[in-house]
C-alpha cells in the first residue's frame, strides 16, 4: 500500500479519521471486487450461462472472496493507517464500515447485473434457500447479510492472528468457523435440521434469520473491538 499524506492533514478527530479509513478500504477493496466480479461474470459466461441466474452463481464465490479480503483486513491496513495517527477505535469503526460497504456493493451490484441477465437472456433459476417465492430484493439483502459476515468471520481470524500469533490464531479460526456454520444454519435446511438435533431451535422464519444473521454480525463486531482495542501495533 502506498503512504496517503491526506491523514497527516487532518484534524485529529476520531470520527473524521474513521471515515477516511471507511473510504480508503472501500475505494481500495472494491477495486479488487471489481476485477472478481469480471472473473466471475467470465466463468459465468463460459460455463453456467443456462444454469441458474448470475447473482445465484456469483453468491459462492463472493463468499470466499470475502472471507480472504477479511482475513487480511487487519495484517495489510492496521499498522499501516497507525503510522499516520489512526487509533485502534478509528480503525475498528472504519474498517466495520468499509466492510458493510463492501457487502453491500458486491452483492448488490451482482444483484443488478443478475436482474439485466434474468431481463436481457431468461435463465431457469434453481430454488434458493429462500423459497420459490421469494422477492428479489429480500434475496439481494440475504445474500448482503451473509457476504457481511464471510468478510466479518475473515476479519475475526486476521485479527486473532495479529494480536497472539499461530497458536491463539487458530482459536480464531474455530471461533469464525463457529460464527459461519451459525450463519449458514439460519439458511440451509440441511444444516438446520441437523442443528435441531442437538439443540431444538425449530424452523425459523426468514425475518427470524435475518435478525440472527444480524445478531451473529454483532457478536463477530464484539469479538473483534475485544481483540483489537489492546492489541499491539506492529510497525515496519
Amino acid at each position: 500500500m502506498k503512504s496517503n499524506p491526506s491523514f497527516k492533514n487532518q484534524p485529529i478527530n476520531n470520527t473524521s479519521r474513521a471515515l477516511r479509513v471507511a473510504a480508503d478500504m472501500s475505494w481500495l477493496q472494491l477495486t479488487w471486487a471489481a476485477w472478481f466480479i469480471c472473473f466471475v461474470t467470465l466463468a459465468y459466461a463460459l460455463i453456467e450461462v443456462n444454469a441458474q441466474n448470475f447473482i445465484t452463481f456469483a453468491f459462492q464465490p463472493s463468499k470466499v472472496f470475502m472471507l480472504v479480503i477479511g482475513i487480511i483486513s487487519v495484517s495489510g491496513f492496521l499498522s499501516f493507517y497507525a503510522r499516520f495517527g489512526v487509533t485502534r477505535k478509528a480503525y475498528f469503526c472504519g474498517s466495520s464500515l468499509a466492510a458493510a460497504m463492501v457487502a453491500l456493493v458486491l452483492m448488490g451490484g451482482a444483484g443488478v447485473l443478475g436482474s439485466l441477465q434474468h431481463w436481457l437472456i431468461p435463465a431457469p433459476e434453481k430454488v434458493s434457500f429462500l423459497g420459490e417465492n421469494a422477492s428479489w430484493l429480500l434475496t439481494v439483502i440475504v445474500y448482503i447479510l451473509n457476504a457481511l459476515v464471510y468478510y466479518l468471520a475473515g476479519y475475526v481470524i486476521g485479527a486473532g492472528f495479529y494480536r497472539f500469533g499461530k497458536l491463539g490464531g487458530m482459536l480464531y479460526i474455530v471461533l469464525a468457523l463457529i460464527l459461519l456454520f451459525a450463519s449458514e444454519a439460519m439458511w440451509d435446511l440441511e444444516l438446520k435440521d441437523l442443528l435441531n438435533n442437538v439443540v431444538y431451535i425449530g424452523h425459523l422464519p426468514v425475518w427470524g434469520s435475518l435478525l440472527g444473521t444480524l445478531l451473529l454480525a454483532g457478536l463477530a463486531l464484539g469479538i473483534l473491538w475485544a481483540t483489537i482495542k489492546r492489541v499491539r501495533i506492529k510497525i515496519k
